[in-house]
């Protein structure tokens, strides 16, 4: 005998692939990850930061755009018009990196933790349905 129509389930998973897909589009399963991924190379700039006027200023920011979300890395505070000074330097100071050791340290492990949220985001849209 030869079925004809949809499998039994097929509904309940075409439902499920959409929540996925619209969570995706969205942009807010993806910042929510990136949040907690940035979150470890905060810690990091912070604890390199050459004082603690800038290391108090440094978080991790999501910014919702019309064009999507936005995260990363900002130094807010006293210490915000301040903060590629010592980074880069300039004429009358030398240069004290601690943002991009900060990524160069932590990059993988931002990595790690975005797929992992990324995907335990995924298996709980799909169980949500």
């Amino acid at each position: 005998m030869i079925r004809t129509g949809k499998p039994p389930g097929m509904a309940a998973l075409q439902t499920r692939c959409r929540a996925m897909r619209d969570a995706v589009r969205s942009g807010e399963l993806l910042a929510a990850a990136a949040e907690k991924a940035y979150a470890p190379m905060a810690r990091e700039a912070q604890a390199l930061a050459p004082d603690r006027e800038l290391a108090d200023g440094i978080e991790v920011a999501v910014v919702r755009t019309s064009s999507g979300v936005r995260v990363g890395l900002v130094v807010r505070g006293r210490a915000h018009y301040r903060w590629h000074w010592s980074e880069f330097g300039y004429f009358q100071m030398r240069a004290h990196p601690y943002l991009r050791p900060a990524y160069l340290r932590t990059k993988q492990e931002a990595l790690r933790v975005l797929g992992r949220e990324v995907s335990a985001g995924l298996v709980q849209i799909a169980k949500r349905g």
